[in-house]
């Protein structure tokens, strides 16, 4: 059967889909947060542009097959500047923002990825005239897009990210033990160095939406020890609660806790998705550093996903030495710019790419300039 493409409008796509949308991300494996109807729609609510230098506009498409939905494809057009004749239109996923949405690209299982996206290439080239470039992100197969289709272009590899997944056993004996000896060590200086000096812990593991403000506001002092400009504006706080109070209220929003007495220590935001655990920011604070309260509430976490039948603990992306000694499987999402070739679009590319990098810039040294 062929696949056929459509754009739909804002209210479509965070409505008039809601069910279909959540029983394909139910089907993807593994399941991602930045997949979600609750994050799209919160995001594009609180962190898309509106400004004079940019401006992002809506652009989602959906993929059927004989009437069934078989991906969403999440994109908005980035204009720049914002207004005026002489504009420049980047095509792109939701989720272009400094290092929130870990992971975005099509919303669709990996067996339909490449004939997805060349339906979507092809979509695309028919309707040259609303765009001047495609950034395609989160792809799995690296020959998904080879031979584009509809026209001359130049399709340029940016870079990859890398996913880190760890497969969970049926318990945490078998979990540990399976482990590698500087795991087992770690854990052990970790219990050991609370013990030795009368510390007891426990983890506490907030899911119910009455409580996910409190703790979000508890998380983000933990944040700001690790990550400092991540949620220090108004829109990224706004964004964050507005995302977690979505995934409360379905189910799917896990705050990881560990106390000593009634101090947190540390934080760990999380996103249970069916059998899946997705590892967001984590926290804790500098004082309890010696007693490595991050590697301990790890292992609590896990052990309170394996006991409510988890079948993986993503860590999240980034080649952490705090990810990769627990033996995660790697999974890799390559990252495309398709450009038309000549001169007379590939110089406006690299303006655009040029005044990006400058903006992004800007933002990051303003943020750095924000109190925590």
């Amino acid at each position: 059967m062929s696949l056929t493409v459509g754009r739909i409008s804002e209210a479509e796509a965070f409505s008039g889909l809601a069910a279909e949308w959540q029983a394909l991300e139910e089907e993807l494996s593994p399941r991602l947060p930045f997949a979600t109807l609750a994050w799209n729609a919160s995001w594009w609510a609180h962190l898309r542009r509106r400004t004079l230098s940019i401006r992002d506009e809506f652009y989602f498409h959906t993929v059927r097959e004989d009437g069934r939905l078989v991906a969403i494809a999440p994109l908005m057009i980035s204009v720049a500047p914002g207004f005026g004749p002489l504009r420049y239109r980047h095509l792109q996923f939701v989720g272009a923002d400094l290092q929130l949405t870990e992971l975005r690209g099509v919303i669709c299982r990996e067996a339909d990825e490449a004939r997805v996206l060349r339906a979507l290439c092809e979509h695309l080239a028919a309707h040259r005239r609303s765009w001047d470039s495609v950034r395609w992100s989160g792809v799995r197969d690296r020959d998904a897009l080879k031979d584009l289709p509809g026209g001359r272009w130049r399709l340029r590899y940016t870079h990859a990210i890398h996913d880190y997944c760890l497969a969970l056993p049926t318990t945490w004996a078998e979990l540990h033990k399976s482990r590698r000896r500087n795991v087992k060590e770690s854990l052990r200086r970790a219990y050991n160095s609370l013990r030795r000096d009368g510390h007891e812990h426990r983890l506490v593991v907030i899911t119910r939406p009455e409580e996910a403000g409190d703790a979000l506001h508890r998380a983000e002092a933990n944040f700001a020890r690790r990550h400092p400009n991540l949620f220090r504006t108004q829109a990224t706080r706004a964004f964050l609660a507005d995302c977690a109070l979505r995934m409360a209220q379905a189910g799917q929003l896990c705050i990881f806790e560990l106390r000593i007495g009634d101090e947190v220590v540390a934080s760990r935001v999380a996103f249970l998705l069916g059998k899946d655990l997705y590892y967001y920011y984590s926290g804790f604070n500098p004082q309890w550093g010696r007693y490595s309260v991050m590697t301990a509430l790890v292992a609590e976490s896990l052990k309170w996903a394996i006991e409510r039948g988890c079948r993986t603990a993503n860590l999240s992306v980034h080649p952490e030495q705090s990810k990769l000694r627990w033996g995660p499987a790697e999974i890799v999402y390559h990252e495309y710019v398709q450009v038309p070739v000549g001169l007379r679009h590939e110089l406006p590319y690299g303006a655009f790419r040029l005044a990006t990098h400058v903006r992004r810039s800007v933002r990051r040294a303003w943020r750095s300039l924000l109190p925590t």
